[in-house]
């Protein structure tokens, strides 16, 4: 596992991720996601460490309708 990754805004720890194994992590320079990742995007908003914060947690919007990303953000909270 890539531990230099983290952790994304979603909760999915960004190492272990089969989604994009180019991904540097959404939190680092270079990830070309960030323009259509609404956990990102709010994320960054907020100003929130993950969505795990949301007081709205979990929402359906973009990675987080999936199950294993609502997961890993729950084992988070």
């Amino acid at each position: 596992m890539d531990t230099s990754k983290g952790y994304g805004y979603c909760g999915l720890a960004c190492g272990i991720c089969s989604e994009n194994a180019d991904c540097p992590g959404c939190r680092n320079e270079g990830c070309g996601q960030r323009q259509w990742c609404r956990p990102y995007q709010c994320g960054k908003k907020q100003d929130w460490a993950g969505c795990w914060l949301c007081p709205d947690f979990p929402c359906d919007d973009g990675m987080l309708a999936k199950l294993r990303v609502r997961a890993f953000a729950r084992m988070l909270d």
